[in-house]
């Protein structure tokens, strides 16, 4: 049951403020203006078209810096950071994530674009990024050289970044379920999927619904998997992919030009981009694509 704020004895109010992170008390400003006096309001600084780098380790305490600001930004406890659209917020190195909220306290994020670099993307870590941004969706993220434990799920991942333009899960290895979780959250208007594979089963999808997908994102729409387990058996690939692309998609040979939505795998040496054809194509051999891959 919501409590009236404005009930609050002033005494209480300024105790509220005392425990109150920066954060906290931008956002009771922002639902309830007039709760906190004027002194008592935090300042803010606004950080526009940067690229805001968080980072932190096992033996010290997180640090901000930005590409104009490289020495750490400090941290009080009436002081807030609002990160805007068009700024970029690269997360490195968080490995131990009970130290990333602390450092969040001071910034309030609307950015849309979000990085993650050498990080362990536990649970716990894609709840607080998820509480932070949730503000703001058709988010660009990417996770580069991070690594995925077993309970961190693709559809976790989804539900913190809804609906997003751009996604890059470098080191995420995905099954069978990647398309029905992205159909199931991610809407329309996207511009790139890229994620990579150790199993066959990433193909184990609906052609029909791989199209349906894919005519909701934006007319240069693109996806890449890429197959990381070396010993998977060529033949097996091969009849995969037919299974998937054979009457849905029109290969593209080489460096041939695509105008439509796509499907580029890559598998050792090997590429193979599929574009989304506007009616099925009649049953055919596999000679449209290369037989082996010798």
């Amino acid at each position: 049951m919501p409590f009236p704020l404005m009930k609050l004895p002033y005494g209480l109010r300024d105790r509220l403020r005392q425990l109150s992170t920066p954060l906290e008390t931008y956002e009771t400003e922002i639902i309830a203006p007039t709760f906190y006096t004027p002194k008592q309001h935090v300042k803010t600084t606004t950080i526009s078209r940067e690229t805001v780098s968080i980072s932190g380790d096992h033996n010290s305490d997180p640090q901000c810096t930005t590409n104009l600001h490289p020495s750490p930004l400090p941290t009080t406890p009436g002081h807030l950071y609002l990160v805007d659209t068009d700024c970029i917020v690269q997360f490195t190195n968080f490995t131990a994530d009970f130290k990333l909220p602390a450092v969040l306290d001071y910034f309030f994020l609307k950015c849309m674009s979000i990085n993650f670099s050498e990080c362990v993307i536990t649970p716990s870590l894609i709840q607080h990024i998820g509480y932070m941004v949730r503000r703001t969706t058709k988010h660009r993220v990417a996770f580069d050289f991070c690594q995925f434990p077993p309970e961190t799920t693709l559809d976790m991942i989804c539900d913190v970044f809804r609906q997003p333009c751009c996604v890059h899960l470098n080191g995420f290895k995905a099954g069978s379920d990647w398309l029905p979780t992205f159909m199931k959250y991610n809407g329309t208007d996207m511009c790139h999927l890229e994620f990579e594979a150790d199993a066959l089963a990433v193909f184990d999808v609906n052609p029909d619904d791989l199209v349906t997908f894919m005519n909701k994102q934006r007319s240069s729409f693109r996806i890449k998997i890429t197959l990381t387990d070396e010993n998977l058996p060529g033949d097996k690939i091969m009849e995969k992919l037919y299974q998937l692309f054979g009457t849905r998609f029109d290969l593209r040979l080489g460096c041939e030009h695509t105008s439509g939505r796509f499907v580029r795998i890559n598998f050792l040496t090997h590429s193979w981009k599929f574009e989304v054809c506007e009616k099925p194509i009649e049953a055919r051999e596999t000679g449209w694509i290369k037989p082996n891959l010798a």
